[in-house]
C-alpha cells in the first residue's frame, strides 16, 4: 500500500516537471567558417565550427583545423 502511494506521488511529480523541462530544452545549430592561410605553398585552407545554442544565444567557436593545401 505504501509503495503504491509513493509511485502515485512520483507519477504526479513527473507530470508536473516533464512539460517544464521539455519547454526549456535548447537546441544547437552549427556551421563552418573557412579561411585561407599561408601554411603551404599557394595557401592552405582551414575551417572551424561555430555553434549557437537556442534560445539562450550562447556561441562557441572551436579551434581552426587544417584541411589541406590549395585555396
Amino acid at each position: 500500500m505504501r509503495t503504491t502511494s509513493l509511485l502515485g506521488i512520483g507519477d504526479r511529480i513527473l507530470e508536473i516537471l516533464v512539460p517544464k523541462t521539455t519547454a526549456k530544452a535548447s537546441h544547437r545549430v552549427c556551421r563552418y567558417e573557412y579561411r585561407c592561410v599561408r601554411s603551404c605553398s599557394g595557401g592552405g585552407r582551414q575551417r572551424r565550427r561555430i555553434c549557437t545554442w537556442y534560445p539562450e544565444g550562447d556561441v562557441a567557436y572551436f579551434p581552426w583545423t587544417d584541411m589541406g593545401c590549395g585555396c
